[in-house]
């Protein structure tokens, strides 16, 4: 009698957990996954991952498998992947069923509706689709879902993927097969090059006198000519203005997106959009942007400037007419408003650089170029969309070039009864109007026996004057060659050397005007020659 109680306790727990009875109430479910797996912008927040895509099917005449809930994970892919990404999902605002997911972490659980049953007869198999996207779907009944992924924060880099994982609590009827797919893979969304067009010499004359409302453009199949209105006299000018321009390079075909369905999707706020963000401008400088920038040529690319706030947000393309702006603020941006996802593109951003004044202090100010709208928060279902991370390329924009004059004697000797006399003119008062300059030399020795610290500075000295010096006074016992730099433009110089020199009577001597060496670029090599003066010429370049 207890051992017909021990059989029948322990069929009563078979039965309970499902491990006796071979009639079950549902059919077997198998079920298999396809996914997209997309190039997406390795600076994104909220970038769109591909369409996932589920297909079921289970015999006919059986009733409807009770599928009540999916969960998707998404996961760092095999390749290259080191870290512990903090990969956000959330469900896109664009959701044809309307269907709320539970976001907890890189997971998101959403309900999904009941399949229908099969008929009694016929088909002998039922299908059901589901879908997991942007994208969506024309089998019944089917759900559309978007998925969207902080990438930025992810730390997952090419050639790592972002990977879905799919579970369900239907373990017990379903059979999922590639329940781990990839979904995204990250790129940069664009590179930059910088043109070194930009320079303004500190004792230049300003463009205009004052900052001016009226800028206007002139796009041709080579380049852009800007065009700001003198506010003192109310004309057009061209003078004086320089046009670095910005090369701006597509990471991947798709980089660039238009706002809507078909571009950053239908849930998206605005266009990709390009900020450029100006460092530290030299006071007295101003820049002009064209409000509407195309690839010339034939190409689809069209860049369009918004009003936007400082991190690239707001504002809108709409109403935007040719011509140009004069930037009031330390940023541009631009919408992208027309594009082609068939090819790279290349585009020229140029910009117009003119004076007020005298451009101070003397040295380079950059510009950096990101994706934008820039934003600090990390969760994807947040807006704007898209939205991006700091993760700026920076190049020069602006340089500041100090006026100066590089004289250049080749040969002074004090040594053996020989001693040289120097001469400087400031030849910055003339008869051609030009601004009067004051300022000191500094002589640079090189050679044997020169004075200690290897230079000398004279007392600062006006245009229309002329400074001397005795090597034997300023370098005594020295023989080489000597470098004076002035802090003025348009110094000139001449030599004399005599001999007789501590005693007798001179016997020989010779003389001549030095000579000019131009002022060498920002980025100069192992030698002068070649080099090439940044923006305009500074005097008369290497002669006397």
């Amino acid at each position: 009698m207890n051992q017909l109680k021990k059989i029948l306790f322990a069929l009563a727990v078979a039965v309970s957990l499902g491990l006796v009875g071979a009639s079950s109430a549902y059919a077997q479910l198998t079920c298999s996954s396809t996914a997209g797996n997309p190039i997406v912008r390795s600076e994104g927040i909220a970038e769109m991952v591909g369409t996932i895509t589920f297909s079921c099917s289970e015999p006919g005449g059986s009733p409807a498998t009770p599928v009540t809930s999916l969960t998707i994970t998404l996961l760092p892919g095999t390749a290259g992947i080191t870290n512990s990404p903090t990969v956000l999902p959330t469900i896109s605002v664009d959701n044809s069923a309307g269907v709320a997911g539970a976001i907890a972490g890189n997971t998101v659980t959403f309900a999904i509706p009941a399949f229908a049953a099969c008929a009694a007869v016929a088909p002998a198999v039922c299908l059901h689709t589901l879908i997991v996207g942007i994208n969506p779907s024309s089998v019944a009944p089917a759900t559309t879902i978007g998925l969207r992924v902080n990438i930025f924060s992810s730390g997952i880099v090419f050639p790592g993927a972002v990977r879905e994982l799919t579970t369900t609590p239907n373990n017990g009827v379903i059979t999922l097969t590639n329940s781990q797919l990839d979904v995204a893979t990250p790129l940069p969304g664009l590179s930059a090059a910088f043109s070194s067009g930009g320079a303004f010499a500190q004792c230049s004359s300003a463009t205009v006198p004052s900052t001016p409302t009226v800028a206007t453009s002139t796009l041709t199949t080579s380049a852009t000519v800007f065009n700001v209105v003198n506010p003192a006299t109310g004309v057009a000018t061209t003078a004086g203005l320089s046009k670095p321009i910005v090369t701006v390079t597509e990471g991947f075909n798709t980089a660039f997106q238009v706002v809507g369905v078909g571009g950053e999707g239908g849930d998206s706020t605005q266009g990709t959009r390009i900020i450029f963000r100006f460092g530290a401008l030299p006071a007295n400088v101003g820049i002009v942007a064209n409000n509407v920038v195309t690839i010339l040529g034939g190409g689809t690319l069209t860049l369009t400037l918004v009003p936007a706030d400082s991190t690239g947000a707001g504002g809108s393309p709409v109403g935007v007419v040719a011509g140009a702006t004069v930037l009031t603020g330390i940023t541009a941006t631009y919408e992208v408003t027309a594009t082609s996802n068939a090819v790279l593109e290349v585009i020229g951003v140029p910009f117009g650089l003119f004076t007020t004044g005298t451009a101070s202090p003397a040295g380079t100010s950059t510009v950096s170029v990101n994706l934008a709208p820039l934003s600090t928060v990390l969760t994807p279902i947040s807006t704007p969309i898209p939205r991006f991370g700091d993760r700026a390329v920076s190049g020069n924009l602006v340089a500041v070039i100090p006026c100066l004059s590089n004289i250049f004697y080749p040969w002074v000797v004090n040594i053996a009864g020989y001693d040289t006399g120097f001469a400087v003119a400031n030849t910055t008062t003339d008869i051609f109007g030009t601004a009067s300059q004051s300022g000191t030399c500094v002589y640079n020795f090189f050679g044997t026996n020169g004075p200690s610290g290897g230079t000398f500075t004279t007392a600062a000295f006006a245009g229309g004057t002329v400074n001397t010096q005795l090597l034997s006074v300023i370098a005594p016992g020295f023989a080489g060659y000597v470098i004076i730099q002035c802090n003025f433009q348009l110094g000139h110089g001449f030599v004399f050397i005599v001999n007789g020199f501590g005693g007798g009577a001179a016997t020989l001597a010779e003389g001549g005007p030095a000579m000019i060496i131009g002022q060498p670029g920002s980025t100069s090599g192992t030698s002068r020659r070649g080099l090439a003066s940044v923006g305009p010429p500074f005097g008369e370049g290497l002669g006397h």
